[in-house]
């Protein structure tokens, strides 16, 4: 009997595998069929590298670095170059990826012997574009990099080199030949950043829970807290634009309620906002670095807390809260710029928003969008991800639907499992002793089960523990805290942050998701943390 039931626990385990196969084809499908697509250019570059000249002389300078004093006409140039470099590639039976850490500072389009291999309109943003060995040839192979400056400083930041799929380094830093296509003037408007005041995403039909994350009753618990006043970009670290819909929320404590109040942020915010008192509207504008005085009448106050909530969305360049917050009631003016709750509901693509004039940007105007692959895209496509999703795809209900089968498959092998007691071990038995951990906390020595930590971060010479229950400070530096306590089950994504393994639910390229929580992946620690996802 016992025989059988272990053929049974096999057939149904072969089952789970075959299953479990057929789930990862179906969420590899779109990666797939994203690889093979065809890059193209923007027509930005069709009109700034319209006059080329093949034949003509062209000069010498060291990559990477700043381009802006290239011609002695111009001692801050903008405008167009044509970049070229020829290298010696030996080995053309692998793919490689042409990579500049530190991004370009604004356009390029990228070819590798006349092949467009990428683009981007992104400054200041790591260029990574893959390079198909069929259009490598054994040799001398040309590199070309057609470069637009738009303003301010230009030029290459960072390692510039070509990697093999096996790690090989190929550095194409040093002396590139070059040529100047086009010198900008003042009047060369055409195909500008602009801010784009017209754009306003929070009147669009998004779910932006306006009713739940303004009421005085949501439990903000779980959102990170910073300081105003603040850039979005510096929520994350990250040096490169942070485009989206955020909600920041705080608690103030008024006793005096019976005369009005102001909310005041004198340098106002970038781009448009909502604010609410306690769940009603008090105020909102579409107008960047606009001033923001919006009155709280007395009605609406409650004695002693009271919630404060602003929808902020930003959709171009550096987005945030540009001042101290004050809360003024007659001549008294009292400064709540500290300790908000936020929360990301909406990511942007990153996008260019470009005029096809040099029209006042308040007047009528044509506005051009661009995804960081040059490709013109319609205003309402630019919304690329939203972080607070309810709408379920024909594939998401397929997955549901193995998934329960799945499940129902390892009900009935847990079963047949089940009856094997008898070889239940003691190394078992201490493995599960082994589920939790002691901490010293508020004088009191406090039993924490591993599956309840979410996230553990360095605050100083302390560490805070975050579990689904409570939040912990620990005297302990976080490499100690990590040696003697923690396990494989925890691993560690920046110099300040470790996360339990099974409270990952999404890795995006630098940034992992526990849930509703979101944070950057350190450039040391990918490695291990892609290694891991491999698995």
């Amino acid at each position: 009997m016992e025989l059988k039931n272990l053929n049974r626990s096999f057939k149904y385990g072969t089952y789970l595998k075959t299953l479990l196969f057929l789930l990862f084809l179906t969420s590899c499908s779109e990666n797939i069929i994203e690889k093979n697509t065809d890059i193209k250019t923007s027509p930005i570059f069709d009109y700034y590298f319209s006059e080329i000249v093949n034949d003509s002389v062209f000069s010498k300078i060291n990559l990477p670095g700043s381009i802006d004093f290239i011609s002695k006409k111009h001692q801050d140039f903008n405008g167009s170059i044509l970049f070229k470099k020829v290298i010696d590639i030996r080995d053309t039976d692998k793919d490689y990826n042409f990579i500049i850490e530190g991004g370009i500072d604004d356009y390029d389009a990228t070819y590798l012997n006349g092949h467009l291999i990428g683009t981007s309109l992104l400054y200041n943003s790591p260029r990574n574009y893959f390079i198909n060995k069929n259009i490598l040839v054994h040799g001398d192979n040309i590199l070309e990099i057609k470069f637009h400056d738009v303003s301010g400083y230009g030029g290459f930041k960072g390692r510039m080199y070509l990697k093999s799929e096996v790690g090989e380094i190929i550095p194409i830093s040093g002396t590139w030949e070059y040529q100047i296509i086009k010198f900008k003037t003042e009047n060369d408007n055409l195909f500008s950043n602009n801010a784009n005041l017209s754009i306003n995403p929070i009147i669009w039909d998004l779910k932006l829970k306006r009713s739940l994350y303004s009421s005085f009753e949501f439990d903000d618990f779980f959102w990170e807290s910073i300081n105003t006043p603040i850039f979005l970009k510096d929520l994350y670290n990250t040096e490169t634009d942070l485009n989206g819909i955020f909600w920041f929320r705080k608690m103030v404590i008024i006793n005096d309620i019976d005369k009005d109040y102001m909310i005041s942020i004198p340098k106002g915010i970038d781009d448009s906002d909502e604010i609410y008192f306690n769940g009603s509207l008090v105020g909102g504008a579409n107008c960047y670095n606009c001033p923001r005085n919006y009155i709280i009448k007395k009605e609406l106050l409650k004695k002693g807390k009271n919630i404060i909530s602003i929808l902020l969305s930003d959709t171009n360049a550096d987005g945030g809260i540009l001042s101290p917050i004050l809360l003024n009631s007659g001549d008294e003016s009292t400064s709540i710029s500290n300790d908000w709750k936020y929360k990301q509901i909406y990511h942007f693509q990153n996008i260019s928003i470009l005029t096809v004039s040099n029209q006042n940007v308040f007047e009528n105007e044509n506005f051009l969008y661009f995804l960081p692959n040059g490709v013109r895209i319609d205003v309402n496509n630019i919304i690329s991800k939203s972080l607070i999703n309810d709408n379920f795809p024909i594939t998401t209900i397929i997955l549901i639907a193995l998934l329960l089968i799945i499940i129902t498959l390892g009900i009935i092998n847990h079963k047949l499992l089940n009856k094997r007691k008898e070889n239940f071990s003691i190394k078992d038995i201490v493995k599960e002793k082994e589920d939790y951990i002691f901490i010293r906390a508020d004088r009191l020595d406090i039993k924490i089960l591993k599956v309840n930590i979410i996230y553990i971060s360095a605050k100083k010479d302390y560490v805070k523990l975050v579990t689904t229950e409570k939040n912990y400070l620990v005297r302990k530096n976080l490499k100690t805290f990590n040696k003697d306590i923690l396990d494989h089950n925890f691993i560690r994504i920046s110099r300040s942050v470790i996360i339990n393994i099974d409270k990952i639910t999404l890795v995006d390229r630098n940034m992992v998701y526990l849930s509703d929580l979101k944070f950057i992946i350190g450039l040391k620690y990918s490695l291990s943390l892609n290694k891991l996802m491999r698995k």
